[in-house]
């Protein structure tokens, strides 16, 4: 999937080892959320979204925090 250009995503993670990526990226894609990976320099980010308004992101953030999960809400603008 291409990585959205726009709007408000929720970063799960940034992994230097592109194995644990693909396995957050499996997880989460298995619990129903719209995952992406991005080429970072060395560093594969794992992100949810993209989404019209913070708010929204924000309500997944905590849905991910209630999975033990660490994220931060991105502006793409």
């Amino acid at each position: 999937k291409s990585a959205p250009q726009s709007g408000w995503v929720v970063q799960v993670g940034a992994y230097s080892n592109a194995d644990t990526a693909r396995q957050m990226y499996a997880k989460l894609s298995k619990e129903g959320y719209h995952v992406y990976t991005e080429k970072a320099g060395s560093m594969v980010r794992v992100r949810v979204g993209s989404y019209p308004t913070r708010e929204a992101a924000e309500k997944i953030k905590h849905k991910l925090e209630a999975l033990g999960l660490h994220p931060n809400v991105v502006n793409l603008e």
